[in-house]
């Protein structure tokens, strides 16, 4: 995630600390107000959130960055911080509110720690206080507002989105307007180890405070807020906002109690108008009525529980946003109950069609496999006229066994894929679903489409560093091959779908994220077309990397794998470019240290490494060969004939020492538990090249800068291989920075797989520094998880190419240029596999 400036993450931790939420609901009896006491509760706070500074943060500099927001010695004044931010950030454009074009970059990283629904909120709020908008013109404007205040596209050009999650689409502004309006009972519990993980919250994180209370005091504090806004006097007054008393607190719909107001002023009636609107409008409408009745207050305790609403809703918001986490951690984020609304909104249906204009063109990922999944969706689509704007790309879903033990055959995973094959197979042979009628919701009429045509892709998500594409590799070569057998003669076939795999995306080592991209196109037969999610391994800047990671600790087998692969790439390049033979030889010498280390004797790098392809073979197909496989065996046991002849007790042939290595492999535990052998590995910047003296049994390695250089020709020689193999990559840059690989936009590999300045791909230039590549590789821009990292299509295209002008020197026409390049691909990619799927 990007490092923030000191200066903007202050107001960040002002508005979404725990440690000020808790002090505001639960204040200490003792003199907590004194000035050193107030003092050191900010310093103290600002600490949390160390971890997002570049670097050590001083006492100094910490009083001197507070003074810019707040007075030091008093509680804050969350108006005049919110009226900073607006001033800063975003303008007015007669009909929405935007973000400053000098500014975007910046408050795309605060949108990680700050909800823009309040910084726009207090926009609209000052514009009603002032006269210029009535609640009337408020409540339309919110409809077209951008939530995240980014601009959009008004050129009518066709735009498409290549690589989306829908469980990751939509706005989390939904369940926050749940959580105000709609909540009629105490939500589900969700244990606090069930959360994401926020570093920075430490009284949630230690158990200071009682995490899972969070959405009934939001929905406690909204209650009040709403009874405060003049609608029935102060009849409840002394009722307390502490902790405590949400024991006793009664759950009911805010909306229903709403409507049963008598009409009164303006804060009351955007509340009301808030209660009609089915997308991020309400959330926006309920803020700027909050900001307005905190404009008004008349009272302390009017001014406090407003303030103590806002801090309260913005700590809730942000369990809902990724930071700088990781795919591990990123899961959790993904699968948060509370990220979807509880009650009162269609969630799945908002997630569909959020931000989906007329030239929009989206490809959504999905785990759904059978027919009611798909006849539910294009019914929602005809509906709304979007049937050719959208299919779909069916994902399997990286997840190890919760069962203990298991080897490196990865049995659980193995039948969960085997029985997506045979259900897939099933609806895409289906004469049923080629035709299959979907009613509209009056059920007075229906159409005919083929649900079959909808799903047009295969792909593997979730954390890479769970179950590797070797699992699903035979499962996918399978589906791709389009060879179910035929049940009428006329029935009507679909062109075979495409792969697109997630792989080098998070990684240990850049060697591990290089060998997974190499891993998904060499198992999975990559076609022409076919395309590499993330692939940051494939681009990033290996020096940069190594300095951050500095240290690294791999099992011995992976860290073997490695190597080899290393090694045998390295020969591809020494073939041309001789400059590398010293380092390749290196690797070699590791090799057969290592590998002494892991069998307890030496095999060449040429038998490693043909022990590794064979992992692309199911090895449960291997064992009890399915004679109903036919014709489709090959797909599953590509490498049979070579392992039969291996399996040959009298033959002592290379092929067999492999088979036997792979065996060896499979009986392994599997990787996440493989740690009775460990290596560790640290960069050394005055590392030198040449033999080091390793010892037997030492398991440490040593990452040499010349080694690096290696490390990066073989990212060229892959480039090339993806350009001369016309395979596309898909970019998902603030992704990228939310999940935590980079540090800031302008790190994006895009620049390098295609630089906006042609002649840096000439020999020696900077995205072509050793003369291996011929040209640019194919790429398309994506939002991938656009509910969790807050952006927009538009947004990603116009953030690239700003960087393409102020951090690589383009010029704005070349800019343009190359963005829309860009964007063109994109939409050809999903024209050219688009099926019409609607009569």
């Amino acid at each position: 995630m990007d490092n923030m400036q000191l200066h903007w993450l202050v107001p960040a931790m002002l508005l979404s600390s725990d440690r000020l939420l808790d002090h505001a609901l639960n204040p200490p009896e003792s003199a907590v107000t004194e000035v050193d006491s107030q003092r050191k509760l900010y310093h103290m706070a600002l600490r949390d959130y160390q971890s997002y500074l570049p670097g050590r943060l001083r006492k100094e500099d910490s009083d001197l960055a507070l003074s810019q927001w707040t007075n030091i010695d008093h509680p804050v004044d969350y108006l005049s911080i919110l009226n900073k931010l607006q001033q800063a950030f975003i303008h007015w454009r007669g009909d929405r509110f935007e973000v400053k074009h000098h500014q975007l970059e910046t408050w795309l990283v605060l949108l990680s720690q700050v909800d823009p629904a309040w910084v726009i909120g207090e926009a609209y709020a000052e514009l009603l206080d002032n006269g210029m908008l009535s609640v009337e013109q408020v409540t339309e404007l919110a409809r077209t507002q951008c939530p995240n205040a980014l601009p959009k596209r008004f050129d009518g050009e066709p735009i498409a989105d290549n690589h989306v999650h829908l469980g990751g689409n939509g706005h989390y502004s939904l369940s926050m307007a749940s959580f105000a309006l709609h909540l009629n009972k105490r939500p589900d519990q969700v244990t606090r180890e069930e959360w994401p993980y926020r570093q920075e919250h430490s009284l949630f994180n230690s158990g200071a405070c009682d995490l899972t209370s969070l959405p009934v005091m939001f929905h406690r504090l909204f209650g009040l807020l709403m009874r405060e806004s003049g609608a029935e006097g102060n009849e409840d007054e002394c009722e307390s906002y502490h902790w405590d008393s949400l024991a006793t607190h009664m759950i009911e719909s805010h909306a229903a109690e709403l409507k049963e107001f008598p009409a009164a002023g303006p804060v009351h009636r955007l509340l009301v108008a808030a209660i009609d609107e089915s997308g991020p409008a309400s959330w926006l409408l309920l803020t700027t009525a909050i900001l307005l009745l905190l404009r008004r207050a008349t009272t302390v305790r009017q001014t406090s529980m407003a303030q103590a609403f806002i801090q309260t809703a913005s700590v809730l918001r942000n369990y809902m946003v990724v930071s700088g986490v990781g795919l591990g951690d990123f899961v959790k984020y993904f699968r948060f109950t509370y990220r979807m609304p509880v009650t009162g909104m269609n969630y799945s249906q908002h997630s569909q069609l959020h931000d989906l204009f007329d030239q929009h063109l989206r490809e959504f990922r999905v785990t759904g496999d059978n027919y009611r999944y798909f006849a539910k969706a294009a019914r929602v689509f005809l509906e709304q006229k979007l049937d050719t704007q959208i299919h779909f790309v069916y994902h399997f879903t990286r997840e190890f066994s919760k069962k203990k033990g298991g080897d490196r055959r990865y049995k659980e995973g193995r039948n969960k894929s085997d029985k997506v094959v045979r259900k897939l197979q099933r609806f895409m042979g289906s004469v049923t679903f080629d035709s299959y009628p979907i009613m509209n919701r009056d059920f007075t009429d229906s159409r005919r489409v083929d649900l079959r045509a909808m799903l047009r892709g295969l792909d593997v998500a979730g954390n890479e560093n769970e179950l590797p594409i070797e699992v699903f590799a035979p499962a996918l070569r399978t589906l791709r091959s389009a060879t179910h057998h035929h049940k009428f003669p006329n029935e009507k076939r679909l062109r075979q779908p495409f792969i697109t795999l997630h792989a080098g995306e998070d990684f240990g080592h850049i060697l591990s994220g290089l060998r997974a991209v190499d891993e998904a196109v060499t198992f999975c037969d990559y076609q022409p077309g076919d395309r590499i999610g993330h692939g940051l391994a494939l681009g990033i800047d290996v020096y940069k990397w190594a300095e951050r990671q500095q240290h690294i600790y791999l099992p011995l087998q992976e860290h073997l794998d490695n190597l080899v692969w290393c090694y045998q790439h390295g020969l591809e390049l020494v073939a041309s470019h001789p400059q590398f033979q010293s380092s390749v030889m290196v690797i070699r010498e590791k090799i057969h240290h290592f590998c002494y280390e892991l069998y307890g004797q030496d095999f060449s790098p040429r038998i490693l490494y043909q022990a590794w392809r064979l992992r692309r073979n199911c090895p449960m197909k291997l064992e009890k060969r399915d004679e109903a496989l036919g014709t489709k065996w090959p797909l599953w046991v590509p490498d049979f004939d070579l392992i039969r002849h291996a399996q040959d007790e009298n033959n002592s042939s290379s092929a067999n020492e492999s088979y036997q290595l792979w065996v060896k492999y499979l009986d392994r535990p599997r990787h996440d538990r493989d740690r009775e052998q460990v290596v560790s590995i640290h960069y050394s910047r005055n590392g030198k090249i040449g033999a080091r003296n390793l010892l037997s049994g030492q398991l440490e390695d040593v990452l040499s800068p010349a080694e690096l250089e290696l490390i990066h020709g073989i990212q060229d020689l892959m480039l090339e291989r993806f350009s001369q193999s016309q395979w596309v990559l898909e970019a998902c840059p603030t992704s990228n920075l939310y999940i935590g690989r980079l540090n800031s936009y302008d790190e994006h590999p895009i620049f390098r797989w295609s630089p906006p300045k042609r002649d840096e791909l000439q020999p020696g230039g900077r995205a072509n520094l050793f003369g291996i590549r011929s040209g640019s590789v194919r790429v398309c821009i994506n939002t991938d998880d656009a509910g969790l990292m807050p952006t927009t299509l538009e947004n990603e295209h116009r953030v690239l190419k700003d960087c393409a002008i102020s951090s690589y020197g383009a010029s704005d026409q070349d800019a343009s240029l190359w963005i829309d390049s860009i964007r063109r691909t994109g939409v050809e990619l999903f024209r050219s596999n688009h099926l019409n799927w609607a009569d």
